[in-house]
């Protein structure tokens, strides 16, 4: 049989995107091709042609909707807008690229994370290839920053349950999640961050030094701060 959309034999197709390069999404100007660096990002990448093989091999069934880059952007777009029945449909195509990523290397979880939307978030940590650790491009914020930047706790719980999250990564600031939470006050993420096996105590004692601090009072007339990882 010949794949829908693709005019080609399903081994082909699959053949065609299990390269050993990725093809990075670019919502925006395309970036040049990069090859994959570090064990993480060949872990999720394998994970994600082996997805495509099974779902091939086993069900017989093709994605008739769209290929990996044009998919991944549609579903950037239905996260961004809290779409969540586009998300639970294209989170299924075997070949869309959840970690697709804009300009400043802001992926769907991303904005899942900063916006605090739990059902959207389950939906995305239960594909395989995701990568949960993947830093924004100028302040190298991971989802699990930007949860507790804005105080979601139910999203960090979320994403502390995924067995790859890194709870000690640090932004370009020198900072993990827990000194981004205390920055802000958000005194029950920190406890959840502290009470992690993985966290570095050194980290927790940073961060309940900070909250003991009082915070400077901000403006009344101050905006709103509604950025994901600028």
């Amino acid at each position: 049989p010949v794949a829908a959309g693709f005019g080609r034999a399903p081994v082909r197709v699959a053949a065609g995107f299990g390269r050993p390069e990725p093809r990075p999404c670019c919502l925006g100007r395309r970036e040049p091709r990069r090859r994959a660096q570090g064990r993480a990002a060949g872990e999720w990448q394998a994970a994600r042609y082996e997805a495509v093989l099974l779902t091939l091999l086993t069900t017989g069934s093709h994605s008739t909707h769209c290929d990996s880059a044009y998919c991944g952007r549609r579903l950037y777009e239905a996260v961004r807008k809290r779409q969540q029945p586009e998300v639970a449909r294209l989170v299924q195509e075997p070949l869309c690229d959840v970690n697709c990523r804009d300009n400043e290397h802001n992926t769907p979880l991303h904005w899942a994370a900063a916006q605090g939307d739990a059902p959207v978030l389950r939906l995305l940590l239960a594909r395989r290839d995701l990568d949960v650790n993947r830093p924004t491009k100028q302040k190298g914020w991971a989802p699990l920053h930007l949860a507790a930047r804005h105080g979601h706790a139910e999203a960090a719980r979320l994403l502390l349950r995924h067995p790859k999250i890194d709870v000690g990564l640090l932004s370009a600031a020198r900072e993990a999640a827990i000194h981004v939470a205390a920055h802000k006050g958000h005194a029950e993420i920190v406890q959840l961050l502290a009470a992690h096996a993985a966290t570095d105590q050194a980290h927790v004692a940073e961060a309940m030094a900070r909250l003991q601090r009082p915070s400077p009072r901000k403006p009344k007339h101050a905006a709103a701060d509604v950025s994901v990882g600028k």
